[in-house]
C-alpha cells in the first residue's frame, strides 16, 4: 500500500471518502427541497450566513449565502464602504482551512469531480505552441486590473492601460 497519491488502495479510499464528504455537504448547503419542488428561493435567516465553498445564492435549493456573491452585493451597494467582515471571513476560512474547501467542501469540485470521470473531457498534456501561451494568463491579469482600476476611478493608471482607456470604447 502506497501513500494517499499514490493511486494504491489508500489513494482509492481517500478518493471515495472525498466523494462522499462533498456530496453531503451539497446536500447540507443545498437541501431546501420545498425550493425545488415549488420554484421558491429560500429566504430565511441562514441566507445571512455564508457557508466556504462557492454556492449559487439564487438556487431554489440554496439554504446559505454563497461568499463570492456576498462580497459582489456589498462592493455594488450605493455609498461604497469596504466589507471588513466579508474579506475576513474569507481571510479567516481562506488562512485556516485554505484548498481543502475547494477540493472538499465547494460543490463545484464536486462538478469537476465528476466531468474529470467522462473520458470525452480529458485534458492534452502539451499544447501546440504552448510554450508562448502560458504567458497569456499574465497579460490576461495585467488587462483586467487595468480595466478594473479604469472603472473604479483610478486616474493614476499605468501608461499603457491609459492608452486603453482612449482606444477602447465598449470597455
Amino acid at each position: 500500500m502506497g501513500p494517499a497519491g499514490s493511486g494504491g488502495r489508500a489513494g482509492i479510499g481517500m478518493k471515495k471518502l472525498r466523494t462522499v464528504v462533498q456530496i453531503a455537504f451539497t446536500i447540507f448547503t443545498n437541501g431546501y427541497a420545498y425550493g425545488f419542488l415549488n420554484g421558491k428561493i429560500y429566504q430565511g435567516s441562514l441566507k445571512y450566513a455564508c457557508v466556504p465553498g462557492l454556492n449559487c445564492y439564487s438556487c431554489p435549493g440554496a439554504v446559505a449565502a454563497c461568499p463570492l456573491g456576498a462580497l459582489q452585493a456589498l462592493l455594488n451597494r450605493r455609498g461604497f464602504q469596504v466589507p471588513f467582515a466579508m474579506l475576513g471571513f474569507f481571510f479567516l476560512f481562506g488562512s485556516v482551512f485554505g484548498r481543502f474547501i475547494c477540493g472538499w467542501l465547494c460543490p463545484f469540485g464536486l462538478v469537476q469531480d465528476l466531468l474529470h470521470k467522462i473520458p470525452l473531457f480529458r485534458k492534452r498534456k502539451r499544447l501546440p505552441f504552448h510554450h508562448i501561451l502560458k504567458y497569456g494568463k499574465y497579460a490576461v491579469l495585467v488587462l483586467l486590473v487595468g480595466i478594473g482600476a479604469d472603472r473604479a476611478g483610478g486616474h493614476r493608471l499605468p501608461v499603457p492601460v491609459r492608452g486603453l482607456r482612449q482606444g477602447a470604447g465598449l470597455l
